[in-house]
């Protein structure tokens, strides 16, 4: 309530806007995953979208369904993920695979821009505000908060430790971060927004260059661990 408050939601706001984000982004994402994929359908039988601009149409679309969403008061990334949910149930599965090889590729592209960019703009003003605090937040953030959610949720599963720490170490994660933090701080009365965005930022940068650092060391010993596990029949829950 006091947070509510200072920020200016009001009391009770705060859940408001949460419901809100979460209930507009998710049915603007049903409602324009399934139009889009009668319409991509439909373009593809009638041959009036060729399969080049069939993908093409597949990124604008996504695009429209995060805009439209964010317009109203929904959360896009919800938007977006209910969007891919219900068109890849929709469509039929022979233009899905057609789609796969080129989403891969445009997932790596965008990933790789948006890295780009937070690097040349969003890094530099952030690395103004580090200091002592803010790098042990960060060395708590990238192990103890982000790997106990994963142990949680693997609860009473047959997952061996060393997959727990592994999966805890590079996931849950990513860019997502990046976008997500613009969503909080649009709050204009949020206070300590600079500080928020830096500490935010901070961590990302720390977490791009430890998870980079680390991906082929570990992932070849971990790929190494459950070969040898699997053949004495210790790691069957990985390979299934």
């Amino acid at each position: 309530m006091a947070f509510e408050s200072e920020i200016g939601l009001g009391r009770g706001g705060l859940l408001s806007f949460t419901v809100r984000n979460i209930a507009f982004g998710t049915v603007v994402g049903i409602v324009m995953g399934y139009l889009a994929a009668r319409y991509i359908s439909w373009g593809s039988k009638s041959d009036w979208i060729s399969s080049r601009f069939q993908k093409l149409a597949w990124l604008a679309l996504v695009l429209l369904t995060y805009g439209i969403a964010d317009v109203i008061g929904g959360n896009g990334f919800i938007a977006a993920f209910s969007f891919g949910i219900v068109s890849g149930n929709v469509i039929e599965q022979e233009e899905i695979k057609r789609l796969h090889s080129f989403t891969e590729l445009e997932n790596t592209l965008l990933m790789m821009l948006t890295f780009m960019f937070f690097g040349a703009l969003m890094l530099y003003p952030a690395l103004q505000y580090i200091n002592t605090s803010i790098i042990i937040y960060t060395l708590f953030s990238l192990t103890l908060i982000r790997m106990l959610p994963v142990f949680i949720s693997l609860f009473g599963t047959k997952i061996r430790p060393e997959s727990k720490l592994y999966l805890g170490w590079f996931g849950p994660g990513g860019i997502g971060s990046i976008l997500y933090v613009y969503t909080v701080i649009r709050l204009d009365a949020m206070p300590s927004q600079e500080l928020f965005f830096s500490l935010v930022m901070i961590t990302i940068f720390f977490s791009v260059m430890a998870h980079g650092i680390s991906a082929v060391p570990l992932s070849a010993w971990y790929a190494q661990r459950i070969a040898r596990l699997n053949e004495v029949g210790l790691a069957q829950a990985e390979t299934e």
